[in-house]
């Protein structure tokens, strides 16, 4: 109705409709570019040999493995627990996560080498947007997460994570903009 509108916070019942449907074509947009990244990329990889060193895939592993266990900690769980629950061991988790593993360092030696061979970087300007980008998600401003971070000794670190991410996102881009 016209009241239930305006309660939440529209101008008419037709504004109300008007918005939720951009809102639903923006989402399903969104959805099918990210489905084309996703097989793009997928397609990209396939097409590439490389060889991935198994010391890199054990490092991610762990690495997924310990975002796991965070998880777990986060909804009151060990990893024990889990293990109980589902009637894994780590070594069934660990060939299971295996070619995910293999797949990820893949990706990222394929989308380094076209950084690299395009000239694709991130700016100092572009590092600070990105930097605002997180301090907001974390509700407070550049400078508040940035002495969090030189606190916790992380700062530098934090930062080349952050500009490494907004390169392979950039280059991810590039392939999908000269795809053909």
């Amino acid at each position: 109705t016209e009241e239930f509108a305006k309660e939440q916070g529209f101008e008419s019942i037709e504004d109300l409709r008007a918005k939720k449907s951009e809102e639903i074509v923006a989402r399903e947009e969104a959805r099918i570019a990210n489905e084309y990244r996703g097989n793009l990329l997928q397609q990209v990889g396939a097409n590439t040999e490389v060889a991935v060193p198994a010391s890199m895939v054990e490092r991610e592993v762990k690495a997924r493995i310990s975002e796991m266990e965070q998880q777990l900690t986060q909804q009151g769980m060990t990893m024990d627990m889990y293990m109980q629950m589902s009637g894994m061991t780590m070594e069934k988790m660990s060939e299971q996560i295996k070619p995910m593993a293999v797949n990820k360092i893949k990706m990222d030696v394929i989308l380094d080498a076209i950084a690299k061979a395009e000239s694709i970087e991130v700016s100092e300007e572009e590092l600070g947007t990105k930097m605002e980008d997180v301090a907001k998600m974390y509700g407070m401003d550049t400078a508040k997460l940035e002495e969090e971070l030189t606190k916790a000794g992380n700062l530098n670190a934090f930062k080349e994570n952050v500009k490494i991410d907004s390169v392979m996102q950039k280059t991810v881009d590039f392939v999908v903009a000269n795809a053909k």
